[in-house]
């Protein structure tokens, strides 16, 4: 009889050090797993999930005087964010050569700051599933249109690249968020091409999560770019998270299984509770777990339940 109940306390102790080993391992990989929620970049602007985006005007360096928005391709609605009502905080002169590198922070290539050159500095837009969208940047020049230009380079002339994104879309729960920075390269003003600059310091916006607050809260994970073959206004299939095989499915059960394993280890923790005992049938549902078990924290806890392995292990001995 003591034989039996010694070797059900080794049962129990190894199965609750298997179940915490596997709470590591799915914590480890469950992040991929998740559904994907925004792309954001030089191939276009897709989201999975209806997603609420802050626009924040940063400064501009530039002589154009530019309105930043967006554009639903699917819908064509095109939609305002951030206006500068003045290419500059002050007037400057358009003979003094650019310095061609990034002026971002100073005061230097008609620099606009928020409230002179933007008044109204944030502005939010919520992104639609089964939508494609793009930024643009729509400048005038002494009140004559220069042009507008677009965050994905495919829809410029000549594909030609005039956004730098700063920052993934981790960033967009965090506080300096995703930049974007544009360069119009003055080409209205500056003919010879080889004198125009591209420093993406034209216009610079910062973009954030709504549904994250700063500095805390997961970020969102990132999802597969938009083929650059997409035509205009034709939305992409989306990816489908975990892949064709069912393995998107594998570790959510794996997940459920070890929670499972580790609630019926503990439960049967008492000597003397068999399996017949009131676990199980009638009990409430066990609340999802929202966030998974760190590294180090499950690595702690399988320290622990091998420690308490070894302590049985001892009075085992002393007791033969």
């Amino acid at each position: 009889m003591e034989n039996l109940k010694e070797s059900s306390r080794r049962h129990r102790g190894s199965t609750i050090a298997l179940t915490l080993s596997l709470g590591w391992l799915t914590s480890s990989l469950a992040l991929p797993v998740r559904a994907a929620d925004l792309s954001i970049g030089n191939e276009g602007v897709r989201v999975n999930r209806d997603a609420t985006l802050e626009s924040e005007f940063v400064e501009s360096h530039g002589a154009y005087q530019s309105t930043f928005g967006v554009i639903n391709l699917t819908t064509k609605e095109k939609t305002p964010l951030l206006i500068e009502t003045r290419p500059s905080d002050s007037p400057d002169t358009i003979f003094r050569p650019s310095t061609k590198i990034d002026d971002a922070g100073t005061q230097l290539d008609f620099p606009g700051t928020p409230g002179n050159a933007v008044p109204q500095t944030a502005n939010r837009y919520t992104f639609r599933p089964n939508n494609d969208y793009v930024f643009y940047l729509e400048s005038s020049f002494n009140g004559r249109p220069t042009g507008i230009l677009y965050s994905t380079d495919r829809l410029n002339p000549n594909a030609e690249q005039h956004v730098r994104f700063t920052g993934n879309i981790n960033a967009l729960c965090q506080t300096g968020g995703m930049q974007i920075g544009w360069d119009d390269t003055g080409s209205r003003i500056v003919r010879n091409r080889p004198a125009q600059d591209r420093d993406f310091d034209d216009f610079t916006v910062r973009l954030r999560d709504t549904a994250c607050p700063i500095g805390q809260g997961e970020p969102p994970p990132v999802v597969s770019p938009i083929s650059p073959g997409t035509p205009i206004g034709q939305v992409p299939v989306a990816p489908i998270a975990g892949g064709t095989t069912g393995g998107g499915f594998l570790l959510p059960l794996v997940a459920v299984a070890g929670l499972t394993g580790l609630g019926f280890a503990i439960a049967g923790g008492d000597d003397g509770g068999g399996g017949s005992g009131g676990g199980g049938g009638g009990g409430t549902p066990p609340e999802v777990i929202p966030e998974p078990m760190t590294i180090l924290g499950s690595s702690a806890a399988v320290g622990f339940a091998t420690l308490m392995q070894r302590r049985r292990a001892k009075k085992k001995k002393k007791k033969d």
